[in-house]
């Protein structure tokens, strides 16, 4: 009867020690699935959304300089976007624990096992950039007030003029004379070329001012008290001419950089 009760005790004492190892190792294969899940993912996500990033700028800047020598050989040139790319994430970390080979005989515990696996799904949407107003946006000179907000950001100003320059215009006692910024005529080019030298030299030393011109024009005509207080109210500067009886209307106009 002794014998009994202290073999019921000694498989209690094994069973009892089996489940706390049992919990201990479920508990510890717990935490590292969290562990791993919060450290591998946004790791994985920012060198993933990195390596888009670059891919889609290489690719953009291979496409243009292939452009540039298309057009170089009169070749026809073609543009082709990218709109979208989504990409889908799929982290997936798993735990579990086993029995050894040999049992849990000899007081062995439990063995945990782990295992994880990450799954990468894209959608790239790419299509060919054509069509009348791709055409029309290609063609069209570039506005001004562009120029005038790379120039005032701090961008190359010899980089600006070399790319945006297309001929330059001299009016001196020499007459009218044009200037075309062409490698077809050498002697023009390298004038050309020269005069945007110096235009940057001057910026780079500050003592070249970029901006649009500020014009007045005025006006002299026979208005009617109405028709003044209504060009005082369009921003024109209203002054009466007692001798003449007229108006003179000025107003400042924004003109070309």
């Amino acid at each position: 009867m002794i014998a009994t009760r202290t073999t019921m005790r000694h498989e209690s004492d094994h069973h009892f020690q089996s489940s706390a190892g049992t919990r201990c190792a479920r508990w510890f294969a717990g935490g590292i699935v969290l562990l791993l899940a919060g450290c591998l993912s946004p790791i994985a996500l920012k060198k993933t959304i990195t390596a888009y990033d670059q891919t889609v700028i290489e690719a953009q800047m291979e496409q243009l300089l292939l452009n540039i020598a298309r057009v170089r050989h009169h070749h026809p040139t073609h543009f082709t976007a990218i709109s979208n790319v989504a990409a889908t994430f799929d982290f997936r970390v798993n735990a579990g624990a086993t029995p050894p080979l040999g049992g849990l005989q000899g007081g062995v515990e439990l063995s945990p096992i782990f295992g994880g696996s990450f799954a990468e799904s894209p959608t790239i949407s790419i299509y060919p950039v054509e069509g009348e107003e791709f055409t029309k946006r290609l063609l069209s000179p570039l506005d001004e007030i562009k120029f005038y907000f790379l120039a005032r950001q701090g961008s190359d100003l010899g980089m600006l003029l070399r790319l945006l320059t297309q001929a330059i215009r001299l009016i001196d006692h020499h007459g009218d004379q044009l200037l075309p910024y062409e490698p077809e005529h050498p002697a023009s080019y390298i004038a050309v070329r020269q005069r945007l030298g110096h235009l940057a030299s001057l910026n780079a030393q500050h003592v070249l001012s970029i901006q649009p011109l500020t014009f007045e024009r005025s006006w002299r005509l026979a208005l009617s008290s109405d028709q003044a207080f209504q060009a005082l109210e369009a921003g024109y500067e209203v002054d009466y001419l007692a001798e003449q009886q007229h108006y003179a209307l000025r107003k400042n106009v924004v003109g070309r950089v």
